[in-house]
């Protein structure tokens, strides 16, 4: 697994799929994603989604570069989608986490 999670920490900016991790492990994807369950906690896709969330949450803190251009280098194609999941992850919006980080 951490052959799994590093390769996952190394390419969270591309379009990277639960089948092209566990091919890169060399295990079926239903093998792979039980596997992963129950060695993270978590499902793949949620996994994914927060680790991705956090990396989007130092670049808000720590750049000044565009939410879209945030919402492209760590993987999500539609930055609508990636407002909605760093929302239900955050609790805010990118741009009220980006505001409260610069009064902080």
């Amino acid at each position: 697994m951490s052959k799994a999670l590093k390769y996952i920490h190394s390419n969270l900016d591309k379009d990277i799929s639960l089948e092209s991790v566990a091919t890169h492990v060399g295990l079926s994807s239903d093998y792979f994603s039980r596997s992963f369950k129950k060695d993270v906690g978590l499902n793949f896709c949620v996994y994914m989604q927060k680790c991705r969330v956090e990396m989007a949450a130092v670049l808000l803190r720590d750049t000044e570069l565009k939410i879209y251009e945030i919402s492209s280098q760590v993987g999500f194609n539609n930055v609508e989608y990636f407002n909605r999941v760093f929302l239900k992850l955050k609790g805010m919006s990118p741009k009220e986490y980006r505001n409260q980080m610069k009064t902080q």
